[in-house]
């Protein structure tokens, strides 16, 4: 498998992610002809299944790694989110042929496949599939996929440190908090650009895990659905502008 940094990875999936709501449904892959769905597979109450693409050529061994990875993912992201956010109902998992990395959102997961080089998945892209990205207060996308990519980073950090591939930890614990993270939550284009940015990337992780550990997981996880300054001051007793200024401050 060919691996690269996270925030190289994560670039390409959150075009993925943060469009999927206007341009790239999880239900869109349905509609496209010359595809075959064969097997499914339950994991964790969630059914995923298996689409494969005209032009991809089946190898058994690469799709049971696959499961497997996902299998495993999953099961970590069920042992840290369990219940407090919404699942999906159904994963489709696709393969399609061509040069392109993993990419996923809300119920789905594509993964392209090429002679030369394929791409794996990790925790934060299974959060964003297998969990819905239901935005009540209609506010921000940002906490969620600052989220998928905290876990992310939180699983690579529980290895042992010769498996390690990508941002950990320790990477975070140096970060130079110099990100804008109000234009993160309001500016969608940045968004979608601002993790090319090394410094960048770990700051939005350093963020999630200074909430994580002051408020606790329930509270921080309430950000996906409800996160515009009213709804973030009934939570955290602060508004965002608080929250940020008390973690620049935090050692």
């Amino acid at each position: 498998m060919k691996r690269i940094s996270a925030a190289a990875l994560s670039f390409i999936i959150l075009l993925s992610a943060c469009n999927e709501k206007k341009e790239v449904p999880a239900t869109a892959s349905k509609k496209v002809e010359d595809k075959k769905e064969e097997g499914t597979k339950v994991i964790n109450d969630i059914e995923y299944k298996l689409l494969f693409f005209k032009g991809y050529k089946r190898d058994k061994d690469l799709e049971e790694y696959y499961l497997d990875e996902i299998e495993m993912y999953s099961n970590y992201m069920d042992s840290e989110i369990g219940d407090l956010l919404k699942k999906s109902s159904e994963v489709l998992v696709s393969f399609k042929p061509g040069k392109g990395h993993t990419q996923s959102g809300a119920g789905f997961i594509d993964i392209y496949v090429d002679e030369e080089e394929y791409y794996d998945v990790n925790a934060g892209a299974l959060y964003r599939s297998n969990y819905k990205e239901v935005t009540d207060s209609k506010d921000s996308f940002a906490p969620n996929y600052m989220i998928s990519e905290y876990y992310a980073v939180k699983y690579e950090s529980e290895l042992d440190s010769e498996f390690q591939y990508y941002a950990t930890f320790k990477d975070v614990a140096t970060a130079p908090k110099n990100l804008d993270i109000q234009r993160l939550w309001n500016d969608q284009a940045f968004l979608q650009s601002y993790n090319s940015d090394w410094e960048d990337y770990i700051d939005s992780i350093s963020f999630v895990d200074y909430l994580m550990k002051t408020y606790g997981k329930e509270k921080t996880l309430t950000l996906v659905t409800e996160n515009d300054n009213e709804s973030i001051h009934t939570t955290f007793g602060k508004n965002l502008d608080a929250l940020i200024k008390d973690w620049k401050q935090a050692k």
